[in-house]
């Protein structure tokens, strides 16, 4: 299941026929403000939230979230956006970089909760790839 979310993230953020319900520039007055790096060692490169084709750049939205104390609901409520597949499940994955390696985060919403420390224990427990002897 994660490896076809990984191939889903690949896809909506590298091809051209995606269809995005929304941007951050759909609503410019909206706060969307940095505000402090999460837990700075943590750099969010980039996060969507959607499922099926159906995705929506919410980097800014997890970054500024990423940067409070308390954690968060992966769902469009918490997000600030209009559900981008209605009526089916939604997913917010994170691609975020920890001490110089790129990690890959992915919740459903379904009641998670998202923030800086889960990230780092997931990325904590994956496994380092086999070298090829």
């Amino acid at each position: 299941m994660r490896g076809l979310l990984i191939g889903t993230l690949f896809l909506a953020l590298t091809s051209a026929s995606v269809m995005y319900a929304q941007t951050n520039n759909d609503n410019p007055s909206a706060d969307l403000s940095l505000g402090p790096p999460p837990d700075n060692d943590i750099t969010v490169v980039v996060a969507v939230y959607g499922g099926r084709e159906h995705y929506v750049d919410v980097t800014k939205q997890v970054t500024k979230l990423m940067g409070q104390p308390e954690s968060f609901d992966p769902t469009g409520y918490a997000l600030g956006i209009e559900d981008p597949n209605h009526g089916q499940a939604n997913y917010l994955i994170i691609v975020f970089d920890l001490y110089g390696k790129r990690h890959v985060f992915t919740r459903q919403n379904n009641g998670d909760k998202v923030n800086a420390r889960e990230l780092k224990l997931e990325a904590k427990a994956e496994k380092e790839p086999v070298p090829y002897k």
